[in-house]
């Protein structure tokens, strides 16, 4: 069986940053793209997003999320965020 695994705790330790200085990061690259949000919304990834993908947790992202963290992290390859791999059932 297939599964999709994110690669962010792996980025992070590369990258020397926490999961709250990434959540950090994005809110500020996000405030830059869309400097006014709507009443319901928030700036940047959830911390709580972030650590769901660090521990395998994440069931559904927005694809806007994985722009902001690819930009902080400074990738070009979607595939330095997700692999698919082959588990067994």
């Amino acid at each position: 069986m297939k599964k999709i695994q994110f690669n962010l705790e792996e980025l992070l330790w590369r990258n020397r940053m926490t999961q709250k200085e990434l959540h950090e990061k994005t809110v500020i690259v996000d405030k830059l793209k869309r400097p006014v949000i709507g009443e319901n919304e928030r700036w940047g990834v959830r911390q709580a997003t972030i650590s769901e993908m660090c521990n395998g947790k994440t069931k559904r992202i927005p694809v806007e999320s994985l722009e902001l963290i690819a930009e902080v992290l400074e990738l070009d390859d979607i595939n330095k965020i997700v692999s698919i791999v082959e588990v067994e059932e």
